[in-house]
């Protein structure tokens, strides 16, 4: 059967979508004026409760800095917070539902449902809006639009994404995925009654996708219906145990009657997220991973091959191959020595920069350092702050895990030597001038004994 494969950022922020049940327009990005920086500025330190010097040097430090962190389109994703769980599960919309087409569409209307739907937002929306529309659905086939129409939705330009994803349903109207991802946006942006035809169409042709029936999931949970919402969601967990979204849920129907613990972690061990993250934390529990589960859902980059660095070979347990095993370790740490000596070079290069740096004035040394860390930490998104957040509470596992096998290495170590330095004993305890003995008779056992225990 063919597997239609939403757009994995559709999926992520359909998720998102209930955090604000109401239908609610985003505002565009706006470029705040310097009254409203220097307001949020003045509100910030007085919650940090500076001082008058501390303010103006924060100050001084800033004004260079909030104009280009403020400019429009630079703002990260807004990740709405919330405190009930249950608030996010919206009351039953028996209004929308009783308007609504629950028939399927047939694929000759595919094209058409399209076109009405972005005559309506063309009609109503802003104008920036209109021009990003314009401008790209000018020059893109549909299966480039359907990548702006995500990249769009990512910005955070609810119009121009649905637009887009409307524009490439026109263009290619048989690319089921195409349609998904429109159903989807739909759902994301507060409209489940206009994505339904089009994921009923999709069900009747594929019945057993856990994509189609985890959407028709959250189509029928922005409505409020939520008897619907669990059996679709229960469905598509069915068919995929590893989809995150319908753990997710799930786990929300959880809230009403039961406990949801077990689907969030299920959701986060599939996709590890804050939003995920935060609907376990509303609940009290400082959930137990399974690491194994969650670190074939995250992306790990390698910066050096795996065997850029050979395994070291294993030394000789005999005494007769003392000098070549002299010469290899010799040999691995010269190695080492090399590699430490080009470290030491380059960060006497990164030292006499940053000293270069520092000549300048404080002012000019404040601004510049600000901006570098500014710049660093603003690539760091929350899904992967919540990504390492999870890395580091393993890493610290693991370094326990570690500690108490080195602890319990070095026990096992301390009886081998008592064990061997008592059997030395009773073999010089035989040594005794007045029963002729000496240590020459002993040799052989004393070397064997060395051998053993090398």
């Amino acid at each position: 059967m063919t597997r239609i494969l939403i757009t994995a950022a559709a999926l992520f922020f359909c998720s998102l979508s209930f955090a604000q049940p109401k239908t609610t327009k985003k505002p565009a990005n706006k470029v705040p004026s310097q009254a409203e920086i220097n307001k949020m500025m003045e509100e910030a330190m007085n919650a940090e409760g500076m001082s008058k010097e501390e303010k103006a040097q924060m100050k001084e430090m800033m004004k260079d800095v909030m104009p280009d962190m403020m400019q429009a389109g630079s703002q990260p994703a807004d990740y709405a917070q919330f405190t009930s769980n249950k608030e996010l599960i919206p009351k039953k919309d028996a209004a929308r539902i009783s308007k609504m087409r629950q028939k399927a569409l047939a694929q000759s209307e595919v094209g058409p449902y399209a076109a009405g739907l972005l005559a309506k937002i063309m009609a109503k929306a802003p104008a920036d809006e209109i021009k990003i529309i314009k401008k790209l659905s000018a020059a893109l086939k549909p299966v480039d639009m359907e990548a702006a129409a995500v990249e769009a939705m990512m910005q955070g330009h609810p119009e121009a994404a649905m637009a887009l994803a409307m524009k490439a349903v026109q263009g290619d109207p048989g690319n089921t995925n195409f349609q998904n991802n429109m159903a989807a946006m739909l759902t994301e942006y507060g409209h489940p009654d206009l994505a339904m035809p089009i994921l009923n169409k999709l069900k009747l042709t594929y019945p057993d996708n856990s994509t189609i029936l985890n959407n028709l999931a959250y189509a029928w949970l922005g409505l409020g219906v939520t008897d619907s919402a669990k059996l679709f969601a229960g469905a598509a967990a069915a068919i995929n145990p590893s989809h995150p979204d319908a753990s997710l849920c799930g786990g929300l129907m959880e809230e009403l009657t039961g406990d949801p613990i077990s689907k969030y972690i299920e959701s986060m061990e599939s996709s590890v997220n804050p939003f995920t993250e935060q609907l376990i934390k509303n609940r009290g529990v400082e959930p137990s991973l399974d690491f194994n589960k969650i670190k074939n859902s995250i992306a790990i980059y390698e910066y050096f091959p795996p065997d850029w660095m050979p395994a070291p070979p294993h030394l000789h347990n005999d005494v007769k191959f003392y000098n070549q095993d002299k010469s290899t370790v010799d040999g691995w740490v010269k190695m080492g020595k090399q590699l430490t000596d080009e470290v030491a070079e380059k960060m006497a290069v990164y030292e006499k920069q940053l000293g270069a740096l520092a000549d300048k004035s404080e002012s000019e040394f404040v601004k510049d350092m600000t901006k570098e860390i500014t710049g660093g930490m603003s690539v760091m998104s929350k899904p992967a702050a919540a990504v390492m957040r999870v890395l580091m509470a393993y890493q610290a596992q693991s370094q326990q895990n570690w500690a108490g096998e080195m602890n319990a290495f070095l026990a096992w170590k301390g009886s081998i030597e008592v064990e061997k330095n008592n059997r030395i004993k009773a073999i010089y305890a035989k040594i005794d001038d007045s029963k002729k003995t000496n240590c020459g008779q002993f040799k052989k056992e004393l070397d064997g004994l060395e051998n053993e225990y090398m």
